[in-house]
């Protein structure tokens, strides 16, 4: 991971944009229980191989697919939700903003749900399709594509590179939690 490409950065801060206007800040969280992964266009090997590191890693995910490594837009948006008894890949989502102040969500185009981040920094599923999903989705990818044009130049810390059947590594936690009583 000493040399990454240009592209590869380009990619990640694209990422790390999404997560920002789907509402989490880009430090690690106390309950960190969403990844947010980029790679090739999402197809079933690749759809099995975001399940098996979604069960390692205890984490359901945000993928976002890039057709190719020097693509500069996405070429596709998938989520990894698991549940008590399976890990759903569901593909073909598109970001959606209802405004410039709500956080952006993923509207699955296949079926009638779309996928958010709660108060606790979890991902939600939830039933119904917002009206006027191809505006919502303008506004969504110009506020990401802002967010990443502000990002840097690097890899930032702690993203991970994990090559099929590699096991990706355990991060560390947080070293306290605010402890608060209500």
């Amino acid at each position: 991971m000493n040399a990454v490409s240009t592209s590869s950065v380009r990619q990640q801060n694209f990422m790390h944009a999404l997560r920002s206007q789907m509402g989490l800040p880009l430090h690690q969280l106390v309950n960190d229980v969403v990844a947010y992964t980029f790679g090739q266009p999402m197809d079933m090997q690749v759809g099995l191989e975001m399940a098996r590191i979604a069960q390692i890693i205890q984490k359901d995910a945000v993928y976002v697919s890039f057709a190719n490594d020097a693509a500069r837009r996405p070429s596709g948006f998938s989520v990894i939700y698991r549940e008590l008894h399976m890990v759903d890949v569901i593909d073909n989502c598109v970001p959606f903003a209802a405004s410039d102040c709500e956080p952006v969500v993923l509207v699955s185009t296949r079926a009638n749900e779309q996928f958010a981040i709660d108060s606790r920094g979890s991902l939600i599923r939830l039933q119904g399709k917002p009206a006027n999903i191809a505006a919502g989705r303008k506004l969504a990818m110009q506020r990401i594509l802002a967010a990443a044009a502000t990002m840097g130049d690097a890899q930032m810390a702690g993203c991970q590179i994990v090559r099929p059947g590699d096991a990706p590594i355990a991060q560390n936690p947080l070293a306290e939690a605010i402890v608060c009583f209500s």
